[in-house]
């Protein structure tokens, strides 16, 4: 019976002290707000939850956040994102943390789009089903741009070279109006092997011998794997940023990105 009390103090313990370190990341200044209006008019309610004295809105701690978009603990929060940043699969996720992996793949999403709106947020209309994303590196990072004026069926048949792989096509470099891009990526809506003007080459394209990004993608054996249409963007972007950002020590970046606000146009998923 002690030995079950001491689990159950040890256990409150860590969660009190995941959410002091979520608060600290939310809250640089110790200072609360209102999620809503922004007001420091807010006041603590006798459940541990706040009222604003402005606009009357009732919240939680952690309301109008990534990090309230999940039905997690903090404890499961920051294991979650310990095992994202170690590169785990969403079914290792499951398995490691004791949920289903529907679960586990709901909170990947949600990360991809936290991580997205505070270092591409302009990735985050990846949940459009035909969009087409012109990829370049320049210097040591990677650039992801949806090009609103390409669809997947204009793209499949540019005078380009092509190659198919995991269901996506990525091409040679392409000029493109607003610059060159290293490779343009998107998922066609049909069936293009086979398909004459589509220029699918089943030799390595030009693109297959550059360095850096590239390099990382070719090399990479859990990148090349079948992803729906519409997560293709916040997957390449998942990336992108984790290329970016290489040579950092991710969990810092992860637990500040999953703090943030929600965009005030951006549905919590």
């Amino acid at each position: 019976m002690k030995s079950v009390q001491h689990n159950l103090a040890g256990a409150d313990q860590e969660e009190r002290n995941a959410k002091r370190l979520f608060a600290r990341y939310c809250f640089p200044n110790r200072q609360r707000f209102c999620p809503r209006c922004r007001s420091r008019r807010v006041y603590l309610l006798r459940d541990d939850r706040r009222r604003c004295a402005k606009c009357r809105y009732t919240f939680s701690e952690f309301s109008g956040r990534w990090l309230a978009s999940m039905n997690f603990s903090c404890t499961q929060w920051l294991r979650f994102l310990e095992l994202f940043a170690r590169h785990e699969s969403a079914y290792q996720i499951a398995r490691s943390l004791d949920i289903s992996y529907p679960t586990a793949t709901r909170a990947v999403f949600i990360i991809r789009q936290a991580i997205l709106t505070s270092h591409a947020a302009n990735i985050l209309v990846a949940t459009h089903p035909h969009a087409v994303w012109g990829i370049t590196q320049n210097h040591d990072r990677v650039i992801i741009r949806r090009l609103p004026d390409l669809d997947p069926e204009k793209a499949l048949f540019l005078p380009i070279a092509k190659s198919v792989r995991a269901g996506t096509i990525y091409t040679n470099p392409w000029q493109h109006p607003d610059g060159p891009f290293d490779s343009l990526v998107f998922r066609p809506t049909r069936n293009v092997l086979g398909l004459k003007n589509a220029q699918i080459s089943k030799l390595p394209l030009a693109i297959d011998r550059l360095a850096g990004f590239w390099h990382y993608v070719r090399t990479n054996r859990t990148f090349w794997r079948q992803v729906g249409t519409s997560q293709l963007g916040l997957y390449w972007g998942e990336h992108a940023f984790r290329f970016n950002h290489r040579d950092s020590a991710l969990l810092p970046i992860l637990l500040q990105s999953i703090c943030a606000l929600l965009p005030p146009t951006e549905p919590a998923a």
